[in-house]
């Protein structure tokens, strides 16, 4: 993720990309927070459900606008209209957030994680989500279906691989970034990430 988010803030001005990261482990983007990028950092629970709630609110306000002056994409709204940045929501760790919160937040936070999946990218809001423990509990049902790319480090089993990428090739990964990314085509590449430090960042 680190080299991700050092992608998007070299390769785009404040005006063009807003971030919004949710750190469960609370030490890992801590230091992300001070990137103008950055809308919102969230760490507990409380944190990361007001957070989402105001994603959807500025999702639902995209939609509102889009539909009232006739545009059906972030670019056609900006060539037509004004300025809107793209939105990119980062949440790490997302199977422990989920088991971490009470049914109640967890129904919440899934509903409104789900929403985003499945309409957010027609009004410039993009879903990344992280976790170490692929399975099909950690993202199930229409969630999956809408995460349609997917990147996959090396998983301990032939079902984790499957979860990732439909293939059982996951578990013959290397270490230190070698990784499959799989587009929303379903073409699948084998890539090597690269090493980032978040010194480089800031």
């Amino acid at each position: 993720l680190k080299g991700v988010i050092h992608d998007l803030v070299q390769t785009h001005s404040i005006e063009d990309l807003h971030l919004h990261i949710i750190d469960p482990k609370q030490m890992d983007f801590v230091r992300f927070q001070k990137l103008e990028h950055v809308r919102s950092y969230s760490q507990t629970q409380e944190e990361s459900i007001a957070s989402l709630q105001a994603i959807q609110g500025e999702m639902e306000s995209r939609m509102k606008s889009f539909g009232e002056n006739g545009t059906s994409s972030l670019g056609d709204y900006n060539n037509k209209v004004g300025q809107m940045p793209a939105c990119v929501v980062i949440i790490d760790e997302f199977r422990d957030l989920m088991d971490a919160a009470d049914k109640p937040e967890r129904e919440e936070m899934m509903k409104i994680v789900t929403r985003i999946a499945q309409i957010g990218r027609g009004v410039g809001v993009h879903l990344i989500l992280a976790t170490q423990r692929a399975d099909a509990d950690a993202v199930k049902g229409s969630l999956k279906t809408n995460l349609m790319a997917r990147a996959c480090l090396r998983v301990p089993d032939i079902q984790a691989s499957k979860m990732m990428i439909d293939k059982t090739d996951a578990v013959k990964l290397g270490d230190k970034g070698d990784m499959f990314f799989k587009d929303g085509s379903g073409t699948i590449t084998r890539v090597q990430v690269p090493f980032i430090d978040t010194d480089w960042i800031l």
